[in-house]
């Protein structure tokens, strides 16, 4: 038992190796200047030149968030004032208007469970609401002011888990995606929290990140464990952020200075400045992120890479298992 639990570790990590490229990524981000709203699309290096996607002229309203499907090929965005939106991720198509607000209500975050077809989102009212994802049927409130909600700004899901996770005042708070039970604070001020706007989450890790009002990026343990810890302190505001689980990198804007930022996850090195005012940003606030598709040829390449990779790694772990039970073999002599 021991032998083949060995070749089986060996090859897992034998096939852990041939996958582990730097994977690029897409970043799509809301651009508000001069009465003209559009989502911008660039790379997490910086290096990609912008793409303008759905762009409004004679529009007041600021896109304050965006979620990204990747396996509907969809991205969605919540507009100040007006609605959520959706088109297709490569910007072609038209727009789909899927709510209508009439300024009656204002969206502050967006959040996507595309297992189940549901989005969910924030209004400026304090409730936390769902619907689906193509638009139809009533969306339905799954947290109301009655349930202590003062002032939600950011939000996020942990799907599996079936949790929610939102930011409030000066309150992180957890609750079950489907509006059962309370709310529980998991930070508070008391923690040193100052006005939380966005929060994301990397499950693997079991870590929250958010942003404040006044340029800090923090993070803790999703379980509310802990201190929260001061990755990043801009100058300006923070409005939205985003993860790069794979090469742990985090993403932020920063309105006031034309600015889209990048640095480790865990706070080490110096900030990156990926786009600015030179690369034609004004006002960048929602951010989201998402792989994009190598070519094909790099497809193959690494298919046979991986196949290879694993033959060699799997014949030295049977190498291996056969010396061990020759050395076996002859403590029992």
């Amino acid at each position: 038992m021991r032998i083949r639990a060995a070749i089986i570790l060996v090859v897992s990590v034998g096939v852990g190796l041939a996958t582990s490229s730097v994977s690029a990524q897409y970043i799509y981000w809301g651009e508000f200047w001069g009465g003209q709203d559009s989502i911008q699309r660039g790379d997490g290096g910086g290096v990609l030149s912008q793409a303008t996607f759905f762009q409004e002229t004679d529009d007041a309203a600021v896109t304050r968030a965006i979620a990204l499907d990747a396996v509907g090929g969809k991205m969605y965005w919540a507009k100040f004032g007006e609605g959520i939106f959706r088109g297709n991720l490569d910007g072609s198509g038209t727009v789909e208007e899927l709510l209508e607000f009439y300024n009656l209500s204002q969206v502050r975050d967006l959040a996507l469970d595309p297992t189940a077809g549901k989005m969910y989102w924030i209004e400026a009212a304090g409730d936390i609401r769902r619907g689906n994802m193509d638009g139809t049927g009533a969306p339905e409130s799954v947290y109301t002011p009655l349930d202590e909600i003062a002032l939600a700004n950011g939000i996020a899901l942990d799907v599996a888990a079936g949790k929610i996770y939102l930011t409030d005042l000066d309150t992180i708070k957890i609750g079950n995606m489907d509006g059962t039970g309370e709310l529980l604070e998991l930070y508070d001020q008391l923690d040193g929290l100052d006005e939380p706007k966005d929060i994301e989450l990397d499950i693997p890790g079991g870590m929250l990140y958010w942003s404040e009002a006044f340029g800090r990026i923090k993070r803790a343990a999703m379980d509310g464990l802990g201190t929260p810890e001061v990755l990043i302190f801009e100058l300006n505001e923070v409005p939205d952020l985003v993860l790069d689980l794979g090469r742990k990198k985090m993403y932020w804007t920063v309105p006031t200075t034309k600015r889209l930022r990048s640095a480790n996850m865990d706070g080490s090195g110096s900030a990156f400045t990926m786009y600015d005012s030179g690369n034609g940003v004004t006002a960048p606030h929602a951010i989201a992120m998402m792989p994009f598709p190598a070519s094909p040829a790099l497809g193959v390449a690494r298919s046979r890479g991986l196949m290879l990779t694993g033959l060699l790694v799997l014949a030295g772990g049977l190498l291996q298992a056969w010396r061990i039970r020759r050395l076996g073999k002859r403590n029992d002599v």
